[in-house]
Parts: C-alpha cells; sequence; structure tokens
C-alpha cells in the first residue's frame, strides 16, 4: 500500500498535471495562432464582401473548410513550437524526484537491498512517467482533431514507407497515433533520463531546463555543422514532414538516452559514495 501511494504520489501531482496542461495548450494555441488558412477562414466569415455572390462565398468558405480540416495542416500548425521546446516538456514532472533524493533516499537508504538498483528503478520509473502524461495528452489533442480531420496525401513520406501502400490514407489516425506512442515517446523517455541523470549532480532546479535545452541546441548545430541529418533532432521532432528514414530518425534519440544513461551511471555512483560518508 505504500508503494502505492508513493507511486501515486509521483503520478498525480501538480507538476505532472501542470506540464499537461501546459502541453495541450500549445498545441491548441499553435494550430489558431499560426493557421493562416484558418484566420482567413474566419475573417471572410465575420467580414463577409457585401459584393460577393452567395455561390463564390459558399465555394470559398467550402474550399478554405477543406483546407483547414486536414491532418496535415493540424499537425504542422500544432506542432508549430514543438520543434523549438519539446524536451522540455520532460522538466516537471522530474521536479518530485530532486525533493525524493533528499528525503525518500536519505531516510529509506538503509532499508534498501541495494541502493544503486533502486534509483535506475527510481529513475526508470519517472521517466515512464514522464512519457505515459506527456503521450496521453498529446494523443487527447490530436483525438480531438481526428474527429474533424482528414488525410489530404496518400503518404508522409520516409515516416510512413514501412507501412503498406495506402495505409496513411485509409487510417490517418492510427499513423499519427504511432509517431505519438512509439517516436515522440521515445524522445521524451529519453530526455526525461536526462534530465533525471542531471538531477542527480545538481540540487538547482533551474539548473535542469538550461542544461537540458542546452544539449539540444548542441546537439543540433553539430548535426548541422557536420551535415548529419540522422543527429539533428530539432529537424526530426517534425518527424511528419521529413525525407529522414524512420530508422535514422531513431539515431538522434538513441544519443540522447546513450549520454544520460552515462550520466546517470555516474551520477548514481557519485551520491552512492556520498550516502556512506
Amino acid at each position: 500500500m505504500k508503494f502505492l501511494r508513493l507511486y501515486k504520489y509521483r503520478f498525480w501531482n501538480k507538476y505532472t498535471l501542470l506540464n499537461s496542461m501546459i502541453l495541450m495548450f500549445i498545441l491548441v494555441f499553435s494550430y489558431f495562432m499560426y493557421n493562416e488558412r484558418l484566420q482567413m477562414l474566419i475573417q471572410s466569415i465575420w467580414e463577409r464582401p457585401g459584393d460577393l455572390h452567395p455561390d463564390a462565398y459558399k465555394s470559398f468558405i467550402l474550399l478554405n473548410l477543406e483546407g483547414v480540416l486536414t491532418w496535415e495542416y493540424f499537425v504542422m500548425y500544432s506542432m508549430f513550437n514543438m520543434a523549438l521546446i519539446f524536451p522540455l516538456f520532460s522538466i516537471l514532472p522530474c521536479i518530485p524526484f530532486t525533493k525524493d533524493l533528499h528525503s525518500y533516499f536519505i531516510y529509506g537508504k538503509h532499508r534498501f537491498a541495494n541502493l544503486k538498483k533502486q534509483y535506475w528503478f527510481t529513475i526508470t520509473q519517472y521517466a515512464s512517467i514522464v512519457t505515459i502524461t506527456v503521450t496521453v495528452s498529446m494523443a487527447f489533442i490530436f483525438t480531438i482533431a481526428g474527429f474533424f480531420s482528414v488525410p489530404s496525401l496518400t503518404s508522409l513520406g520516409s515516416i510512413d514507407t514501412w507501412l503498406p501502400e495506402g495505409f496513411y490514407s485509409e487510417y490517418p489516425y492510427i499513423v499519427f497515433m504511432f509517431m505519438i506512442f512509439c517516436y515522440y515517446g521515445s524522445m521524451i523517455f529519453s530526455y526525461a533520463l536526462l534530465t533525471l541523470g542531471l538531477a542527480l549532480w545538481t540540487n538547482r532546479v533551474y539548473i535542469l531546463p538550461i542544461a537540458v535545452y542546452l544539449f539540444f541546441v548542441v546537439q543540433t548545430r553539430i548535426a548541422i555543422y557536420f551535415n548529419l541529418p540522422y543527429l539533428d533532432i530539432q529537424a526530426n521532432i517534425v518527424a511528419y514532414n521529413t525525407t529522414v528514414p524512420l530508422w535514422q530518425m531513431y539515431v538522434s534519440i538513441l544519443f540522447v538516452a546513450f549520454m544520460a544513461v552515462i550520466i546517470i551511471y555516474f551520477g548514481i555512483k557519485k551520491i552512492s559514495k556520498e550516502h556512506l560518508v
């Protein structure tokens, strides 16, 4: 029972809730803010030209409505800001872990059969919580959009080349759910590991978003400078609009995960020694 209460505390708290709310708000806000076609449609309805023939006006509205209510337009505009800030959604849900480092692990270190394993278990648990909350939040917004959206393309390019021909045009919702839970889920899980690993090295919570974002920017700049598209994680965030094959897109994620595991390994080693003092 104590374990269940602890897990509930880690999963359901103000940080995960706020993180989900901010994520969903930005997805919706970006869609309405940057969708020029939608803005044109709203303006034409609000300020209908008096000299425009009713049939021509109706055709204009329908044409723009068809353009607005497509999966491609929704994903393109709703994800507009994600290429710049997506890794930061790994920060807030990890804040309780920084508190655990100074309470849960300090007071319970003598009760753990293996302290290092307990660190790894807790870190994996927090990273999983981040992944679940972020992907479910994205899926919720995409599901709502799915009631109004239709595909305007037969293929998304390299992202769905492994699927049967015409699969995307028939089942766009399934394709985007795959992207959310598998691709974006893997990405945010890796950044959560990175955040938790960095938390082992500093007591200052405000350092975490700075360090994570700096890592994100440096990796992107290195990829651009050395012309390594499969390492360009910023470009690969907009996975629906890239010529990079899916398996190569995972290289950028694996690089983040690899660096995170190294940081965690040495962080646990350092902090375990401190507990012995």
